[in-house]
């Protein structure tokens, strides 16, 4: 349980970097929300990079070893991909906007991995034979990597609520 909590700790850490990254092309596009979704997908490569791709390796060794070496595993692995990010010295403006869909899509994300995380305490305090500590992992792993598409999620929701609050105060 330690190594789980730690690894996600650094999990989100890396999480958080990625969607300030996210949010601020998304800025760039003045929040619109279907100009976001087609920069995306016009330069794929560059938003979804390569060296997020060994996530699939870390669902390899989380299904071949036990939680201790998967959390192991995890924690270089994104501190790796953290101090990449840091490394690249970005300059982020933040806006109202700007925090309102980072608020939303943090909330996305906990709300994903609640469900995930209770599963897991339930895990360590039974005397289950199987150990689903690499579907954990895996599950992470993929929300991690579809984060542009939940900054997406996020904006769509922001617009409905900003939508709403002009309407009443009109």
């Amino acid at each position: 349980m330690v190594f789980l909590l730690i690894s996600l700790s650094t999990f989100y850490l890396y999480f958080i970097l990625k969607s300030f990254k996210a949010i601020d092309i998304l800025s760039k596009e003045k929040f619109k929300t279907k100009k976001y979704f087609q920069e995306i997908f016009k330069k794929p490569l560059k938003y979804f990079g390569i060296l997020e791709l060994g996530f699939i390796v870390l669902i390899i060794i989380a299904l071949c070893t036990n939680s201790k070496v998967a959390g192991i595993c995890t924690i270089i692995f994104y501190m790796f991909l953290c101090l990449l990010e840091l490394k690249k010295k970005e300059k982020f403006s933040f806006k109202v906007n700007n925090i309102r869909v980072f608020i939303i899509t943090l909330l996305l994300f906990v709300a994903l991995n609640i469900p995930i995380m209770i599963d897991s305490y339930n895990y360590q305090n039974s005397f289950a034979s199987f150990d689903p500590t690499f579907i954990y992992y895996s599950i992470l792993y993929i929300i991690m990597y579809l984060l542009w598409f939940i900054v997406g999620i996020a904006s769509l929701i922001n617009s409905l609520f900003t939508k709403k609050s002009s309407k009443k105060s009109k």
